[in-house]
């Protein structure tokens, strides 16, 4: 089983996790460094590639849901949702 876990590594290659974990035994590990300003693009590219289908009324329809009162949240967290969702499958 694979577990993804958000991390912050420091200029020495310390690695904080941010986020809390409790394992039954010492356990392997991969790390893989984010370069943000390729993140940043892909989240960008997303967006745009998506934003037409985003507005299509049946989207609304499918969305309404999960929809925040504030629409610019809404649309930054599809875009996370896209994104962290395409992350998972690498």
């Amino acid at each position: 089983m694979f577990t993804s876990l958000k991390a912050i590594i420091d200029t020495t290659g310390n690695v904080r996790l941010l986020e809390h974990i409790q394992l039954a035994k010492p356990q392997r590990a991969v790390v893989t460094i984010l370069d943000e300003n390729i993140v940043d693009g892909v989240t960008l590219l997303s967006e745009q590639a998506l934003a037409e289908d985003w507005k299509r009324p049946e989207e609304d329809v499918a969305w309404k849901q999960f929809q925040i009162e504030d629409s610019s949240k809404y649309v930054h967290q599809k875009v996370i949702d896209v994104f962290e969702h395409s992350r998972k499958g690498l």
